[in-house]
């Protein structure tokens, strides 16, 4: 699972999310374990965070391909500066529940908004 303070994890640059539609979204990978994560941060003004398509796409083909072990969908904040995970799920399960949801059209591309609260979210606490 993703971890900010572990060295391991690196988020791709800027400009490759951007080129792939994921961001304002983040994709982070850690290379010393194959794992990928998917970082939607909470936006200031609303409760729900926003999936982007595309970059839920990319890390569910990354997984299915076997170019990573693990991946998952990770809800975060900042706190004290700093961001922080609240919530994962595996991309797997996210994809799956938004299989039939057509997404929002969005400035940014495709996206769906999600709720922390919704079933099956894995809050940090609980870990």
């Amino acid at each position: 699972m993703l971890n900010f303070t572990d060295p391991g994890w690196r988020a791709f640059a800027p400009e490759r999310t951007k080129a792939l539609h994921i961001w304002p979204n983040q994709m982070w990978h850690h290379d010393g374990t194959r794992c990928g994560a998917l970082v939607v941060m909470k936006p200031r003004a609303y409760e729900e965070y926003a999936v982007s398509k595309a970059g839920l796409d990319y890390l569910f083909t990354a997984h299915q391909a076997q170019r990573i072990t693990t991946g998952d969908v990770v809800l975060a904040c900042w706190r004290n500066g700093k961001p922080a995970v609240v919530a994962t799920k595996p991309v797997s399960d996210v994809a799956a529940t938004l299989a039939d949801v057509p997404p929002r059209d969005g400035p940014f591309g495709p996206y769906w908004w999600v709720r922390r609260l919704h079933a099956g979210w894995q809050s940090s606490a609980q870990r």
